[in-house]
């Protein structure tokens, strides 16, 4: 267990060095990006969307869209369970709970990747495509900036998509949307 540990101590401090090679000219986006990603943003995301299908009567979207919702606890919880620390630099951010998973990442692979494959088979062909990339490209863009502002480590970011993706299979599967 020490070994996977270690190894897993080393790829964050590769990574998390490399990226604070990155200009300070992306400090405003960065910080855009962690806004975007921030568990009260992605709330409100998932509110209009519930409230958006709601009013429409989609009421199986809209129910999908709750478990979405919903799913947003679990990320706390498994921090709770986890327990792992963040970064010395996350003190100066004010962050002060557990860093396991990266619930920005977490949080906005679910809901805006459920935006992404709910606008996919609603649009123009040339956007079906389109669309679903600028949301994986925002995706990531918040994940890489939590790394970037020194408020998570990489294997945070990684384990908040892959925890993220598998619930928004579930919840896509289930829902059957």
């Amino acid at each position: 267990m020490k070994s996977i540990t270690t190894q897993i101590s080393r790829f964050d401090l590769a990574v998390t060095r490399q990226i604070r090679t990155w200009p300070s000219s992306l400090d405003s986006a960065m910080t855009g990006a962690s806004l975007i990603g921030r568990p009260a943003t992605v709330t409100l995301v998932g509110l209009a969307l519930l409230g958006s299908t709601l009013w429409q009567h989609h009421y199986n979207i809209a129910l999908v869209a709750l478990a979405a919702l919903g799913s947003l606890l679990f990320s706390a919880l498994i921090k709770v369970i986890w327990q792992r620390t963040r970064p010395d630099t996350a003190a100066a951010l004010g962050l002060h709970t557990y860093s396991f998973p990266s619930g920005h990442s977490y949080g906005s692979l679910v809901m805006y990747g459920l935006l992404a494959f709910l606008a996919a088979g609603h649009l123009a062909q040339v956007w079906n495509s389109v669309i679903p990339l600028l949301f994986t490209l925002l995706i990531i863009m918040i994940g890489l900036s939590r790394v970037y502002l020194g408020a998570h480590y990489p294997t945070d970011i990684l384990g908040g998509w892959c925890l993220g993706l598998l619930v928004l299979v579930l919840i896509i599967k289930v829902g059957q949307v």
